[in-house]
């Protein structure tokens, strides 16, 4: 006869004289789960908020403090309930790291604001005058609030690991003290409330790091077995911890919200002798420079991705941004291979086109200017041109002009551009260019020049001018009438000549018009600021066409503004970046004067446009005649050659390889010639430019000394203003701010991430479970047997119930506990099945395999009853 059962309420039942220890649940209570969440949740506020009061930036509160609540909880769940965690957190990991891509400007320019807030509160703390830097047109709080947001999901995972003793305790003090520190340097306590709840937090997570270990063992068993007695003991002993962290952090929160009445920011700065701590970091901070730590670790720097953003640039390109380039550093690697005729003068390969100058960059056509291209390029189309493809087009009409008068002017010839290690945003272009001819390049914008197909190794074919003319000089449209008179008398093809000589109309009505269009748009300069170049360039190009004339002009002009911009200012690899509320020209010209060619062509392209010519700042590479001829030959070429007496001979040209490092990278300024279009015009010294002979013995058109405001040596950076966020922006700064990521973006790819990873894991489910139930019909009935007992051993795992193979009768007791309705003679004859299943003493018997399954079914269907809806999914799909 089967014993009374007592049951009693501590997890011990007695049957008879037989005592089972039975283990209760070992998930933590409600209670400790709170715990946990409130110290991660506590540590990450104290943090994120210490460090944003502490250096007064201004931030969005209530989003992230949102944040911060939500990262800590799903942090939590994640090393909490791991296998459940990583369904929730994938979707999550995906949106951060989609709108970190998306958002990559905005957050760089957090980084930026935040820098910029911390120069000036040390600047006003130490008296020091170190510059702030210009950033772009962002709002400093939303830009800084999106950046703490991101910052703050890798700081809850850190803590989690640590609150849910995962990782070493001592992980906390060098991953939360900076956030606390920085502002300590510059004279600033956090927010009482941060910086209490960082101090509770600390005490709290001390104790929580607290161990209890048993030692003395000597033999290799006893260090396995002291390994297991402690591993033990460090998870009951942090059952105690996780208590008495909660306690001391209410404690000591308490304890400090008292304190923080008394000790006020005054009587910090009396017991802590601030003065005198003062003048010692002062002579520090003075004595300390930026740009040698960059150049200590300029090696990190590899061309495309670049650490010290502000201070070293390869190359120089950098996409109109120009006040973060404090310095060019080579690799001297190459960027672009070419192959050109070995005779070729100086070839420029453009990329980026800025038309747009915002006091510290250069962008593209503001959207009037774009819808306002659209307009013209229907005009261009209706004389089968491209308005971006202006000049290719007229110079490919007028090499088939000189065929037919025999001039031969231009040397149609095909270049193969090889991009090795430059930009791949853009296509380099050289001058005079047939893009209509390449099916493969798109020219949907008068700047820049696209291609349908990603590649690095494109042709274009261009025509060479042999006669290598100075443009700048010439009047075209006394030169079309020429060759008009031409085509009438030496034309072979009448018909044709007069077919051409149309086509040269047209086109001169076309860009007549077309010029009202670069004439406003190219000829914007900003509205403040520039005040001396203004009155020094002003009328300046009306003045040089009464001296020398319509056709000389803008020749004149260009020497003029070549001395203005190179009079008393120095090429330098390292001038420095843009001290914070400067405008870049200005400040190079009349101030720091050194640049590079950079400053020369950003000065020159606005010295043209208050003078009254269109001009825009141009960024590529350049290829010199020296190095041209040094290249490795490839092969010749036969071209026919124009003599100076009008006569032409054949000429065999080497053609060369020419290798162009990112020592060749450049900026040069494009100015309109009427007639004719955009053309190159070097402002740089030591670069080639055109000759200025034909204006020896005439008027000195070289300027007076450049004037030189009076300035002082170092800026004044009060601190009022420049906290303001107002003052502290450009308002008139590039339009990307407005091409941002909302948050109806951010939520909807969440949801679609979050839907894909729920489709892909129960495509997987399905897939295990067809693949199991494959398994299972294949296999002999000792196999499937085998099969059973595993998913038995998993179904009482998920009610809680562990199963020891060595004692199963006691496992059946408990079974039988926790499920009336089962058996325990059932249990221990399901389990013997399976011992004999599985060392094969004897077969097992269709009776003991239906008996098996049977009670694998009703422990399924009683199991079931008592778990989750979520929890039936992930046990059917991915284990039984």
């Amino acid at each position: 006869m089967r014993a009374k059962k007592v049951k009693s309420f501590d997890g011990i039942s007695i049957r008879g004289k037989e005592i089972v220890m039975g283990k209760g649940n070992s998930k933590f209570s409600l209670f400790h789960s709170i715990i946990q969440i409130v110290l991660i949740d506590a540590v990450l506020f104290s943090i994120i908020f210490g460090f944003a009061t502490g250096l007064k930036l201004p931030v969005d509160r209530i989003p992230l403090l949102g944040a911060i609540i939500f990262f800590g909880l799903i942090c939590w769940g994640i090393f909490r309930y791991f296998k459940a965690g990583v369904v929730i957190f994938l979707p999550i990991l995906a949106t951060y790291i989609y709108a970190g891509y998306k958002l990559f400007k905005e957050l760089e320019n957090g980084f930026w604001q935040i820098e910029n807030y911390f120069i000036i509160l040390m600047n006003k703390y130490y008296g020091t005058h170190a510059y702030t830097f210009l950033v772009d047109d962002y709002t400093p709080a939303k830009v800084i609030t999106l950046l703490l947001i991101f910052a703050a999901l890798p700081l809850a995972m850190v803590l989690s690991l640590i609150i849910l003793n995962k990782a070493s305790h001592f992980l906390y003090y060098p991953i939360t003290l900076p956030f606390v520190i920085f502002p300590f340097v510059v004279g600033h306590i956090p927010s009482t409330a941060s910086f209490a709840t960082y101090i509770a937090a600390t005490f709290g997570i001390f104790v929580l790091g607290n161990r209890v270990k048993v030692t003395g063992a000597r033999t290799k068993e006893e260090k396995a077995a002291m390994r297991e007695q402690n591993k033990e003991i460090d998870v009951n002993h942090y059952y105690v911890n996780i208590m008495g962290s909660f306690l001391l952090f209410c404690g000591v929160l308490l304890l400090f919200g008292m304190i923080s009445i008394f000790l006020t920011e005054p009587t910090y700065n009396h017991k802590m002798n601030v003065p005198k701590v003062k003048k010692q970091l002062q002579v520090k901070i003075e004595n300390f420079d930026i740009k040698d730590i960059a150049d200590h670790f300029g090696f990190l720097n590899n061309g495309k991705i670049v650490i010290f953003h502000y201070y070293t640039a390869s190359g120089g390109l950098n996409e109109g941004k120009l006040g973060g380039v404090g310095k060019l550093a080579y690799d001297n690697k190459t960027d672009i291979i070419i192959d050109a005729l070995e005779n070729s003068p100086t070839i420029y390969l453009k990329g980026f086109i800025g038309s747009t100058y915002s006091r510290n960059a250069w962008t593209g056509l503001s959207d009037e200017g774009l819808g306002e291209y659209e307009r013209y390029k229907d005009l261009w189309k209706s004389i089968d041109m491209e308005a971006g493809d202006q000049t290719g087009g007229l110079v490919k009409l007028l090499a088939n002009i000189d065929k037919n008068i025999n001039i031969n002017r231009f040397h149609e010839d095909v270049m193969d551009i090889q991009n090795i290690g430059a930009n791949d945003k853009y296509i380099y272009v050289p001058y005079y260019s047939s893009l209509m001819d390449n099916m493969n390049m798109i020219v949907e914008n008068s700047a820049y020049v696209k291609s349908k197909v990603k590649s690095k190794n494109y042709s274009l074919s261009f025509y060479a001018d042999l006669l290598n003319k100075n443009l700048l000089t010439e009047e075209f449209e006394k030169e079309f009438i020429e060759y008009k008179q031409n085509l009438m008398y030496k034309a072979a093809d009448p018909n044709l000549g007069e077919k051409l000589s149309e086509r040269l109309d047209e086109y001169s009505e076309v860009e007549n018009e077309y010029r009202n269009f670069i004439q406003r748009f190219y000829t914007q300069v900003p509205d403040a600021g520039l005040y001396q170049l203004k009155a020094d360039m002003t009328g300046k190009y009306a003045e040089m066409i009464k001296k020398y004339g319509e056709e000389k002009a803008l020749g004149a002009l260009t020497i003029y503004i070549r001395s203005y911009v190179q009079k008393n200012t120095v090429y330098s690899l390292s001038p420095g970046t843009l001290p914070n509320g400067k405008d870049f020209v200005e400040y190079f010209l009349y101030e720091k004067k050194q640049g590079f060619c950079t400053h020369y062509a950003s000065a020159a392209a606005l010295a043209f446009r208050f003078a009254g010519v269109p001009a825009r700042y141009v960024e590529g590479y350049v290829a010199k005649p020296t190095s041209i001829r040094n290249g490795k030959s490839i092969g010749t070429e036969t071209i026919i050659v124009p003599n100076e007496d009008g006569s032409e001979k054949k000429q065999d040209i080497a053609v060369r390889e020419v290798r162009i490092s990112d020592a060749g990278a450049h900026s040069w300024v494009e100015v309109y010639k009427e007639g004719w279009g955009w053309v190159p015009v070097e402002m740089t010294p030591g670069y080639d430019t055109e000759d200025d002979s034909e204006f020896t013995g005439k008027d000195n058109i070289t300027p007076s000394a450049t004037p030189t405001p009076q300035v002082s040596v170092t800026p004044t950076v009060p601190i009022d203003k420049d906290l303001d966020r107002d003052k502290n922006v450009d308002t008139t700064a590039n339009n990307t701010a407005k091409k941002t990521v909302g948050y109806r973006d951010i939520v909807r790819f969440m949801m679609g991430a979050l839907l894909s990873t729920i489709v892909l894991l129960l495509a997987i489910g399905i897939i295990m479970k067809i693949y199991r139930y494959i398994i299972f019909k294949q296999a002999e009935s000792g196999k499937r047997t085998l099969i059973l007992y595993r998913k038995v051993k998993y179904l009482l795992r998920m009610a809680g119930i562990p199963l020891q193979e060595d004692n199963y009768k006691l496992s059946a007791l408990i079974v039988e506990d926790t499920f009336p309705q089962l058996g325990e003679r059932e249990f221990i004859q399901f389990i013997e099945t399976a011992l004999k299943a599985r060392f094969g003493y004897a077969p097992v018997t269709p009776k003991e395999e239906k008996d098996a399954y049977q009670y694998y079914h009703l422990l399924k269907i009683t199991v079931y009853g008592k778990i989750s809806v979520v929890k039936k999914i992930l046990c059917s799909l991915y284990y039984i």
